[in-house]
């Protein structure tokens, strides 16, 4: 009975985050289809588009992976016998190149999808993404403020 009054509240405090963050996908996942229908892209544009979203996924996967890796290494540095502040240095700023890699994948990817548009077509996409980086704030925020990014590892940042 005791171990019910400790485990229930604890099953209901991680849930509503969660619900939260599923929430906000499908709402992006809504707008990300109201934006395609709004951009009025041809067959064409469709398939490069399809495309430019594929390759930016694997390379964005293989850039976390590198990124993990590297934290992983940060983390072995740490429980050393005998801390060597070159070595996490060198450490930090292999994580810090690494993620400026990644924001440079994601620079391209844009600017990639800009150029295949008409700029009828810019002008809607650039509106959209005005837009999704004021909801992206919101959600960060309320993430913050609902106590779900209490539950993540700092480190990991």
């Amino acid at each position: 009975m005791l171990l019910a009054l400790f485990v229930f509240p604890l099953v209901f405090a991680t849930a509503q985050p969660r619900e939260r963050m599923r929430e906000m996908i499908h709402r992006r996942s809504e707008t990300r289809q109201s934006l395609i229908d709004k951009l009025n892209l041809s067959d064409e544009q469709q398939l490069k588009m399809k495309k430019l979203r594929l390759d930016f996924e694997k390379k964005q996967i293989e850039s976390r992976s590198k990124i993990q890796t590297a934290r992983v290494g940060m983390k072995e540095l740490w429980i050393a016998e005998k801390l060597d502040r070159s070595s996490i240095e060198k450490q930090l700023k292999n994580i810090s190149d690494l993620q400026h890699q990644s924001r440079l994948n994601r620079l391209d990817h844009m600017l990639a999808i800009n150029a295949i548009l008409t700029p009828e077509q810019q002008k809607i996409w650039k509106d959209h993404m005005a837009m999704g980086k004021m909801e992206m704030r919101r959600g960060r925020h309320d993430m913050w403020r609902g106590g779900a990014m209490d539950r993540f590892d700092m480190e990991d940042d």
